[in-house]
């Protein structure tokens, strides 16, 4: 069995998003099963070098130099690159290597849909559907258009939720039996740790800063309470999104840290007092369960697809774009006396839950499955 695992939108493993760390949790599962012989890796220059030294007998192909089209198409840049990318190079590379299957770990709108191989694609979530109006006219039209596609000429879809599950099914209801549920893979060695310098005590959000990661609200909370806390807020994430005008920081309680790297954001996960994920909408939700990791008091907002992945056992707040709602539950989680035993049992239960050996695998048997009906 021979399967192209697509690695088009990780461009290095040193610097990577949810997307990027979620293949990269999958790739671990994957070389800890000994499956890299069913596998090959299409990655850029960058990754190949830091995939092959992490595991010397993975199995990958470089793509070469993403750029074909010259800067000057500024906003549409980036996605000119990957459409090409997608739909050409890679189609050239694949016909080469000639595989049982294509997996897409992400649902990207410029990947290649249609193929003479079967296709197993990973939908992360719908938010477009429930965003539009963040996307414009032009952008939802062309993401819907290009998921109309992924639906209808997938051989498998794979999700990490069922919440997502039933989002997609709402939307295409003849891929319900396409779907299979499987979480998101958690993986974080705790002990690398790399000092970040911030005024400590803290909260702390591990959120991108887009719109439907409310964190927007979040600031308005803490701005609510910071004289009856000693805490500042500090918040991990890219603010080059949609939701970066909305929350302007001319608070110098509240820091932004832009990218930083693995080791330090482990360092400031272990030294917060809380975690805070004020998020309107996930497919998922993976920073409050590397959060339980670090045995670190975890409050979210009370949407189902949180309820699921944190196994009802974080904090929760309700009434979600409520400033004075998060503010209060704030201050009740931060006066909670820590329960070191639960703690535990909810970093236990994540490493039971998510481990990515655990996640490979039932990757994996999807993929054996379609193989057997073929």
């Amino acid at each position: 069995m021979k399967i192209v695992f697509n690695m088009v939108y990780l461009e290095d493993i040193n610097k990577v998003t949810g997307v990027g760390q979620h293949q990269l949790n999958i790739i671990e599962g994957l070389m800890e099963l000994s499956y890299q012989d069913c596998y090959v890796f299409l990655v850029n220059d960058i990754v190949k070098k830091q995939l092959t030294k992490k595991y010397p007998k993975i199995n990958t192909i470089s793509y070469g130099k993403q750029e074909k089209f010259p800067k000057f198409f500024k906003k549409f840049y980036y996605f000119l690159n990957t459409l090409f990318l997608n739909q050409v190079h890679i189609k050239r590379i694949v016909k080469k290597i000639k595989p049982d299957i294509i997996f897409q770990p992400f649902n990207a709108i410029s990947i290649k849909t249609k193929w003479k191989q079967p296709v197993v694609i990973m939908v992360l979530d719908m938010y477009h559907r429930f965003f539009p109006q963040v996307l414009g006219k032009i952008n939802y039209m062309i993401t819907k258009n290009r998921h109309d596609a992924m639906m209808k000429y997938s051989d498998a879809i794979i999700t990490s939720s069922n919440v997502n599950k039933k989002h997609i099914v709402q939307f295409y209801p003849k891929s319900y039996n396409k779907i299979s549920v499987i979480p998101v893979p958690i993986s974080i060695d705790t002990s690398i740790i790399k000092e970040f310098i911030v005024k400590k005590p803290y909260i702390l959000c591990v959120n991108s800063l887009r719109y439907h990661k409310n964190i927007h609200t979040l600031i308005k909370a803490f701005n609510k309470i910071k004289s009856e806390i000693e805490h500042d807020l500090v918040l991990i994430g890219t603010s080059e999104n949609d939701e970066a005008n909305n929350i302007k920081n001319k608070n110098s309680r509240i820091h932004f840290t832009e990218y930083i790297s693995e080791a330090e954001r482990n360092y400031l996960y272990q030294e917060a007092d809380l975690i805070v994920s004020p998020t309107m909408f996930e497919g998922f939700g993976m920073t409050p369960l590397e959060a339980m990791l670090f045995e670190k008091k975890v409050l979210v907002s009370d949407i189902e697809v949180m309820r699921e992945s944190t196994f009802n056992s974080a904090q929760y707040f309700k009434d979600i774009e409520n400033e004075k709602v998060l503010a209060k539950r704030i201050i009740e989680v931060l006066e909670m006396k820590e329960d070191k035993i639960e703690l535990k049992n909810n970093k236990n239960e994540v490493i039971k839950r998510y481990n990515p050996k655990v996640v490979a695998k039932e990757i994996h048997q999807v993929f054996i499955n379609i193989i057997g009906e073929n």
